[in-house]
C-alpha cells in the first residue's frame, strides 16, 4: 500500500522509538524466583559504575524481594562497566550461581540466571521507556503485608534507600491475576513486551476498529482477543469463528444477525479463496459505528507470508498486534506460571530454583499453551503443603529435561564450545579435570571415598544428587558419628575437592551433592553406565591403568564389561 492506513505495534520490540530516536537500552534485572511469589516480576536497571549489592534484607529489588534466609548479608555484588555486567560474590556461605554452576565472578549475559540463595534473577536488556523513568518497577504492587493489601499494577512503596518507584500501569487495563478463567493470560507479564501489549489494549480496546492479531501458535492471540473485547465495554459477546475448521457457509451463519459484539476471527489465513471474498463486504460493514459489529482476526503466519487476497488485507491491517513468542518474554514465564498454578492448584506456590531454571532455559516451541500443560502437570504431582515445588520426573519429560540436573542448562565450559571431562580414578584416589594434570588424593581416604561415591552416583542415576547422610557413610565407613558433625566432614571433604580443581564440576543442591550432569566421566577401569565412558589405557596389551590396574589377561572379565576382550581387572 502506498500510503499505509495500517497502524502497526509490535509487542516484542524492546527498542521503542520516540521522538524520532531509538530508545537507549539498560541492562536489567528481572527477579523471576524467591520465598515470596508476591515479589516475582520486580525489575532493576543497573546504573553504569554503580555497585548492588545483593544480601539478605536488602532493597535491591525492593522491599521484601530478598528476604530470604539462604542468602548471606553481603551475598553478591554486580557492577556494571563498559564490557557489561559483571558479578561477584563476595564470600557468600551457600555459593552464587550463573546458569546453574557456581561462580567467583562472572561477566553476564542477556538470558543468563544468577541464583543467589533461593533468589532467581534474570539478566536482561530493555528500553529505558519500559521501566518508566525509575529503576524498580513491580507488576504486583505493595505486597501481601502491606496495610493496603496486594494491588496489581500500584506503585511500590518508596523504602529510604531505593531508588524512585516506577509508576505502573493502570488497573483497568492489565487487570490482576485470576483464576477463575484463561481470559487475562496474555495480559499477565513484566516485561517491555507485556508493556506494549497493555498499551495497545488501552489504544484500541474501546474503539470499534478492525483488529490483525499476529503471532505463534499458542502465544495467546485468542486469549488477547477476548482480553481487547472485555475491555471495550461492548454489551455483546464474542463469537469465536474458526476459518480453517467451519465449512464456509457455517463460517457465515455466525454473522447473520450481528450486534454490537465482536466476531473473533480465529487462523483467518487459513480461509478458503471463497470465504476470503465472501468477508470483503462483512469487514466493509464492521465497525462503522458503535452497534455494528466488530472484527478480530488471528494469523500465526508473517503477513509477507500470508496466502490471504491483497484486498482482505488491506481490511484487516487498520491495527495490527504482534504477539512475540514466549521466548521472546522469558520474564513473563514465572508470573505466568503463578497465574496458571491458581488456576490448576488453586493457590500461588514458590518454585524450587531448579525448576525456576528449568522453565527459564527452555526454548517453548508451544508458547503459552505449552507452559499451560508444564503447569498443570505440576499441580497434579504437587504435594500438600507449602514447600516450594519441585522439577518433578513428569515435567522433566515435557520439558525434555534428561534429569533434575538440568541438561538444559548450559555446563561449566558451554560458553567455551566443549562439555567438560574428568577421569577418575575407580576408587577416587585420584582425577583429572582438564586443563590441570592429575591430582592424588588417595592419601586422604575419606576424600577419595567421598569422591568414588559421586561418581558411582553418578553412574546409577545421572543429575540425582548425593545425601549428606549417604556422603558421610561413605567417607567414615567405620565411624559412629553425630549428624551434626558428620555434615560439617562433608561439607569440608567437598570444599577441599572445590579446592583442588573441582569448583566447576561438583554443584550442591537443598538435598545433596552431585557432579554437573553435563560431565562426561571417564572411569579408568570399570562397568560402563549411562552418564559415564570407560577410558580405557591407549594399548590394552601392555598398559596398566592408574591405581586399580588393568592390565593384558588371556581372561575376559567376569561381567563381560570391563574393557575389550583380554582385559580383567586386578585389585
Amino acid at each position: 500500500m502506498s500510503e499505509r492506513l495500517a497502524r502497526t505495534l509490535d509487542a516484542s520490540e524492546v527498542s521503542p522509538r520516540e521522538g524520532g530516536s531509538e530508545s537507549p537500552l539498560a541492562w536489567v534485572l528481572t527477579l523471576v524466583g524467591g520465598p515470596d511469589p508476591a515479589a516475582l516480576g520486580r525489575r532493576r536497571a543497573l546504573e553504569p559504575g554503580a555497585a548492588l549489592e545483593l544480601g539478605r534484607g536488602g532493597d535491591a529489588l525492593g522491599p521484601r524481594a530478598l528476604e530470604d534466609r539462604r542468602l548471606s548479608r553481603a551475598h553478591a555484588r554486580i557492577e556494571l562497566d563498559d564490557e557489561g555486567p559483571r558479578l561477584t560474590d563476595l564470600g557468600s556461605h551457600n555459593g552464587t550461581f550463573v546458569n546453574g554452576a557456581r561462580i567467583d565472578a562472572a561477566r553476564l549475559d542477556v538470558g543468563d540466571v544468577i541464583l543467589v540463595g533461593q533468589t532467581s534473577i534474570l539478566v536482561g536488556r530493555a528500553s529505558v521507556h519500559s521501566i518508566p523513568g525509575m529503576s524498580v518497577y513491580s507488576p504486583h504492587g505493595p505486597s501481601a503485608h502491606s496495610p493496603h493489601g496486594p494491588s496489581v499494577h500500584s506503585p511500590l512503596a518508596p523504602s529510604a534507600h531505593s531508588p524512585e518507584i516506577a509508576p505502573a500501569p493502570s488497573p483497568e487495563i492489565a487487570p490482576a491475576p485470576s483464576p477463575d478463567g484463561p481470559l487475562v493470560d496474555a495480559l499477565v507479564g513484566c516485561g517491555p513486551a507485556h508493556l506494549a501489549l497493555v498499551d495497545a489494549v488501552r489504544k484500541v480496546a474501546a474503539r470499534s476498529t478492525t483488529l490483525l492479531l499476529l503471532g505463534p501458535p499458542g502465544a495467546g492471540k485468542s486469549h488477547l482477543a477476548r482480553v481487547l473485547h472485555h475491555q471495550s465495554g461492548r454489551p455483546g459477546p464474542a463469537r469465536a469463528i474458526h476459518c480453517a475448521s467451519l465449512p464456509d457457509d457455517r463460517v457465515f451463519e455466525r454473522f447473520e444477525g450481528p450486534g454490537p459484539g465482536a466476531s473473533i476471527l480465529e487462523g483467518v489465513d487459513e480461509a478458503s479463496p471463497a470465504l476470503q471474498a465472501r468477508l470483503l463486504p462483512v469487514l466493509d460493514a464492521a465497525g462503522r459505528s458503535a452497534d455494528a459489529e466488530r472484527i478480530i482476526a488471528t494469523s500465526h503466519r508473517p503477513l509477507e507470508e500470508s496466502p490471504l487476497r491483497p484486498d482482505l488485507i488491506q481490511r484487516l491491517t487498520r491495527w495490527i498486534i504482534h504477539l512475540p513468542p514466549l521466548v521472546g518474554r522469558l520474564e513473563d514465564v514465572p508470573l505466568l506460571a503463578q497465574h496458571l498454578l491458581r488456576r490448576y492448584l488453586g493457590e500461588a506456590r514458590a518454585l524450587h530454583p531448579q525448576l525456576t531454571l528449568a522453565l527459564l532455559r527452555h526454548r517453548w516451541p508451544g508458547n503459552i499453551r505449552e507452559l499451560e500443560a508444564v503447569i498443570e502437570c505440576l499441580a497434579i504431582d504437587a504435594d500438600d503443603g507449602d514447600a516450594p515445588l519441585r522439577l518433578t520426573p513428569r515435567v522433566r519429560a515435557l520439558l525434555g529435561v534428561d534429569s533434575p540436573g538440568l541438561r538444559a542448562t548450559p555446563g561449566p565450559t558451554t560458553r567455551e564450545g566443549a562439555a567438560p571431562a574428568l577421569r577418575v580414578d575407580r576408587e577416587g584416589r585420584w582425577f583429572e579435570a582438564p586443563p590441570q594434570g592429575r591430582v592424588e588424593v588417595g592419601h586422604r581416604k575419606p576424600l577419595a571415598r567421598i569422591l568414588a561415591a559421586l561418581v558411582a552416583q553418578q553412574a546409577a542415576a545421572p543429575g540425582v544428587p548425593s545425601s549428606l547422610a549417604e556422603l558421610r557413610a561413605a567417607g567414615w565407613p567405620d565411624e559412629r558419628v553425630l549428624e551434626r558433625a558428620g555434615a560439617n566432614r562433608v561439607h569440608v571433604a567437598l570444599t577441599t575437592l572445590r579446592k583442588l580443581g573441582l569448583r566447576e564440576l561438583l554443584l550442591r543442591r537443598d538435598d545433596g551433592y552431585l557432579l554437573h550432569p553435563d560431565v562426561v566421566v571417564r572411569r579408568s577401569c570399570g562397568e560402563v553406565a549411562p552418564g559415564i565412558e570407560l577410558d580405557p589405557p591407549r594399548s590394552w596389551s601392555t598398559s596398566r591403568v592408574s591405581l586399580g590396574t588393568c592390565s593384558s589377561s588371556a581372561s575376559t572379565s567376569p561381567t563381560g564389561a570391563h574393557g575389550p576382550p583380554g582385559a580383567r581387572c586386578r585389585r
